[in-house]
């Protein structure tokens, strides 16, 4: 930070963001039904899969932050 601070004008703040970016979401399993000892039938099952993109930025200095929950994340949304 010091080596930053001397190439620009005095006076300028300087602001040290810290983030983090995470998906969660639901993948379904194998799903199997009550049978015969000895067998495992798979039974029919929801194969959709949902999940959200979070990403969230924090300045310590300011008690800043924010936040983003997205159903995608790609180039497009991170640009606003």
């Amino acid at each position: 930070m010091i080596g930053i601070r001397q190439k620009i004008a005095p006076g300028i703040p300087i602001e040290v963001w810290f983030q983090d970016e995470m998906r969660v979401g639901q993948k379904n399993k194998l799903t199997y039904k009550w049978a015969r000892k000895g067998t495992r039938p798979r039974a029919d099952h929801d194969q959709n899969t949902r999940s959200a993109h979070l990403c969230g930025a924090i300045c310590l200095e300011r008690s800043a932050g924010a936040a983003l929950v997205l159903p995608a994340c790609n180039t497009a949304a991170m640009k606003y």
